[in-house]
């Protein structure tokens, strides 16, 4: 697969799956998130942005450990 399909299909997966995370959270939760829980989600999305353009790194050590 070339590079930019790569980069593609791992966004839309990251897009869908914190898409799915939201859904489950309610919006009364994410309407009652304190400035930990924001910085929070801005670090994960950051992590979840690296993992989509690093294209030499692989997802799964970076969740398990």
């Amino acid at each position: 697969m070339g590079e930019g399909i790569v980069v593609i299909v791992r966004g839309i997966i990251g897009f869908f799956t914190l898409l799915i995370f939201a859904r489950l959270l309610g919006k009364e939760q994410i309407s009652q998130l304190t400035f930990f829980d924001y910085v929070l989600g801005i670090t994960i999305g950051s992590i979840a942005s690296e993992l989509t353009v690093d294209l030499s790194s692989r997802a799964w050590p970076h969740w398990v450990g």
